[in-house]
């Protein structure tokens, strides 16, 4: 079943209390297939950098804060001041985050993260899913599974345009960077 814009039902799965009941959420993020954040159903305008769209996406799969020295590691592999770069993305992603006046990222000189109970995550549908229990899931389960991913994974390639490996196949830092 789906929602409004493409969406699986499945994807909803966290909603949101107000004081008329409970509503679906208002973001919703797609990582699996082509990566797009849609609020209220509509698209929204990501920043053109790359590094920002994968930091945005690499936050919103994380449950826990993020240390700023971990994601400068990860993003920003540059001999000037990675914190400055990422302070600069944060400073793009904040409005679009918070729009609405609920604070979705949440920043301290330490920490970064995204109240992840305030948006609906495509993920989720293949979360905890392992190649052994595939064989036992209901076939709309697996047919939402695939739906998702049926576009292009774009977010590799963001991931990797982002931060180039010498093999292209991960984003993990070769080498330790200090973010002072």
């Amino acid at each position: 079943m789906f929602r409004i814009g493409g969406w699986p039902e499945s994807c909803n799965r966290r909603d949101r209390n107000t004081s008329a009941g409970t509503t679906a959420l208002a973001f919703e993020f797609k990582v699996l297939g082509d990566f797009s954040v849609r609020r209220d159903g509509a698209v929204v305008a990501l920043p053109q950098s790359r590094k920002t769209r994968a930091l945005l996406a690499y936050l919103a799969l994380q449950e826990k804060p993020q240390r700023r020295e971990r994601l400068c590691e990860l993003f920003w592999d540059i001999p000037d001041d990675p914190r400055a770069s990422l302070r600069w993305s944060l400073t793009k992603l904040r409005p679009i985050l918070n729009a609405d006046g609920e604070a979705r990222l949440e920043a301290d000189r330490n920490h970064v993260r995204i109240v992840t109970g305030s948006i609906a995550l495509d993920y989720e549908l293949i979360k905890g899913v392992s190649p052994e229990s595939v064989d036992t899931l209901p076939t709309e389960r697996l047919e939402e599974i695939a739906t998702a991913i049926r576009a292009p994974s774009s977010l590799i390639s963001i991931c990797r345009a982002a931060r180039p490996s010498k093999h292209g196949a991960s984003i993990a830092p070769t080498r330790p960077r200090s973010c002072v």
